[in-house]
Protein backbone atom coordinates (compact mmCIF):
# COMPACT_ATOMS: atom_id res chain seq x y z
CA UNK A 1 0.00 0.00 0.00
CA UNK A 2 2.82 2.39 0.86
CA UNK A 3 4.51 1.65 -2.49
CA UNK A 4 1.28 2.33 -4.41
CA UNK A 5 0.87 5.71 -2.67
CA UNK A 6 4.51 6.60 -3.38
CA UNK A 7 4.09 5.63 -7.04
CA UNK A 8 0.93 7.73 -7.37
CA UNK A 9 2.69 10.75 -5.80
CA UNK A 10 5.61 10.31 -8.17
CA UNK A 11 3.33 10.12 -11.22
CA UNK A 12 1.39 13.24 -10.18
CA UNK A 13 4.65 15.14 -9.66
CA UNK A 14 6.04 13.95 -13.02
CA UNK A 15 2.88 15.02 -14.87
CA UNK A 16 2.96 18.42 -13.14
CA UNK A 17 6.59 18.94 -14.19
CA UNK A 18 5.86 17.99 -17.81
CA UNK A 19 2.90 20.38 -17.91
CA UNK A 20 4.94 23.22 -16.39
CA UNK A 21 7.74 22.67 -18.89
CA UNK A 22 5.25 22.75 -21.74
CA UNK A 23 3.73 26.02 -20.53
CA UNK A 24 7.15 27.53 -19.85
CA UNK A 25 8.30 26.59 -23.32
CA UNK A 26 5.27 28.24 -24.92
CA UNK A 27 5.51 31.36 -22.78
CA UNK A 28 9.10 31.94 -23.91
CA UNK A 29 7.65 33.47 -27.07
CA UNK A 30 5.90 36.83 -26.89
CA UNK A 31 2.26 36.92 -27.92
CA UNK A 32 2.28 38.47 -31.36
CA UNK A 33 -0.11 39.71 -34.03
CA UNK A 34 0.81 40.87 -37.51
CA UNK A 35 0.42 44.45 -36.21
CA UNK A 36 3.08 43.99 -33.50
CA UNK A 37 6.09 46.31 -33.68
CA UNK A 38 9.15 46.80 -31.47
CA UNK A 39 8.24 50.38 -30.49
CA UNK A 40 7.74 49.39 -26.84
CA UNK A 41 11.26 47.86 -26.80
CA UNK A 42 13.02 51.14 -27.57
CA UNK A 43 16.03 51.65 -25.33
CA UNK A 44 16.43 47.94 -24.55
CA UNK A 45 19.57 47.79 -26.71
CA UNK A 46 20.99 44.29 -27.31
CA UNK A 47 17.99 42.59 -25.67
CA UNK A 48 16.82 39.51 -27.52
CA UNK A 49 13.10 38.77 -27.60
CA UNK A 50 11.38 35.74 -29.13
CA UNK A 51 8.12 36.09 -31.07
CA UNK A 52 5.58 33.66 -32.48
CA UNK A 53 3.54 34.97 -35.42
CA UNK A 54 0.23 33.21 -36.04
CA UNK A 55 -0.55 31.52 -39.37
CA UNK A 56 -2.61 33.17 -42.13
CA UNK A 57 -1.19 36.63 -41.54
CA UNK A 58 -1.56 39.80 -43.54
CA UNK A 59 1.35 42.06 -44.35
CA UNK A 60 1.84 45.39 -42.64
CA UNK A 61 4.29 48.22 -43.30
CA UNK A 62 8.04 47.76 -42.89
CA UNK A 63 11.07 49.98 -43.40
CA UNK A 64 14.58 48.65 -43.90
CA UNK A 65 16.43 45.53 -44.96
CA UNK A 66 18.24 43.27 -42.47
CA UNK A 67 17.90 46.13 -39.97
CA UNK A 68 14.34 47.42 -39.63
CA UNK A 69 12.87 50.52 -37.95
CA UNK A 70 11.26 49.67 -34.62
CA UNK A 71 7.84 50.73 -35.93
CA UNK A 72 7.97 48.06 -38.67
CA UNK A 73 5.67 45.04 -38.34
CA UNK A 74 7.83 42.33 -36.79
CA UNK A 75 5.95 39.49 -38.52
CA UNK A 76 6.00 41.20 -41.93
CA UNK A 77 9.72 41.91 -41.59
CA UNK A 78 10.29 38.22 -40.74
CA UNK A 79 8.56 37.25 -44.01
CA UNK A 80 10.71 39.83 -45.84
CA UNK A 81 13.81 38.30 -44.22
CA UNK A 82 12.76 34.78 -45.28
CA UNK A 83 12.29 33.45 -41.75
CA UNK A 84 8.55 32.75 -41.77
CA UNK A 85 5.63 32.71 -44.18
CA UNK A 86 2.22 34.35 -44.23
CA UNK A 87 0.59 30.95 -44.50
CA UNK A 88 2.33 29.22 -41.60
CA UNK A 89 3.62 32.08 -39.44
CA UNK A 90 6.49 30.99 -37.23
CA UNK A 91 8.86 31.66 -34.38
CA UNK A 92 11.97 33.81 -34.37
CA UNK A 93 14.08 36.05 -32.17
CA UNK A 94 14.92 39.70 -32.70
CA UNK A 95 17.69 41.81 -31.24
CA UNK A 96 16.91 45.42 -30.30
CA UNK A 97 19.38 47.86 -31.83
CA UNK A 98 20.02 51.60 -31.68
CA UNK A 99 18.64 53.77 -34.44
CA UNK A 100 20.37 54.08 -37.80
CA UNK A 101 21.10 57.02 -40.07
CA UNK A 102 19.19 55.37 -42.94
CA UNK A 103 17.27 52.24 -43.90
CA UNK A 104 17.37 50.56 -47.31
CA UNK A 105 14.17 49.47 -49.03
CA UNK A 106 14.11 46.21 -51.02
CA UNK A 107 11.80 43.55 -52.35
CA UNK A 108 12.43 40.13 -50.81
CA UNK A 109 10.26 37.04 -50.70
CA UNK A 110 7.45 38.96 -52.35
CA UNK A 111 7.46 41.69 -49.68
CA UNK A 112 8.41 45.31 -50.32
CA UNK A 113 10.18 47.22 -47.60
CA UNK A 114 10.53 50.96 -47.85
CA UNK A 115 13.64 53.10 -47.50
CA UNK A 116 13.72 55.63 -44.72
CA UNK A 117 16.06 58.21 -43.27
CA UNK A 118 17.28 58.55 -39.72
CA UNK A 119 15.21 56.73 -37.09
CA UNK A 120 15.73 56.38 -33.34
CA UNK A 121 15.47 52.61 -32.79
CA UNK A 122 15.87 49.41 -34.82
CA UNK A 123 15.89 45.64 -34.67
CA UNK A 124 17.37 42.74 -36.60
CA UNK A 125 16.77 39.00 -36.57
CA UNK A 126 19.05 36.63 -34.71
CA UNK A 127 17.30 33.27 -35.15
CA UNK A 128 14.26 31.40 -36.35
CA UNK A 129 12.75 28.09 -35.31
CA UNK A 130 10.59 27.18 -38.29
CA UNK A 131 10.25 24.53 -40.90
CA UNK A 132 12.41 26.28 -43.50
CA UNK A 133 11.42 23.66 -46.10
CA UNK A 134 8.02 25.38 -46.35
CA UNK A 135 9.73 28.67 -47.04
CA UNK A 136 12.13 27.16 -49.57
CA UNK A 137 9.22 25.50 -51.41
CA UNK A 138 7.89 28.96 -52.15
CA UNK A 139 5.14 29.08 -49.56
CA UNK A 140 5.97 32.71 -48.76
CA UNK A 141 3.42 35.46 -48.60
CA UNK A 142 3.14 37.77 -51.59
CA UNK A 143 2.32 41.43 -51.16
CA UNK A 144 3.75 44.86 -50.64
CA UNK A 145 3.67 47.53 -48.03
CA UNK A 146 4.23 51.27 -48.02
CA UNK A 147 4.54 54.00 -45.42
Amino acid sequence: MKFKHLLQSFLVAAIAIVLMLGFANNSAFASTTWNTTAVNLRGQINQQIAFDCPPNGSLRRIWGTDVYTNDSSICSAAVHAGLISLRYGGRFTIKVLPGASSYTGTVRNGVSSQRYGKWGSSYSFVSATNDRRRILRGEMGIGSTSR
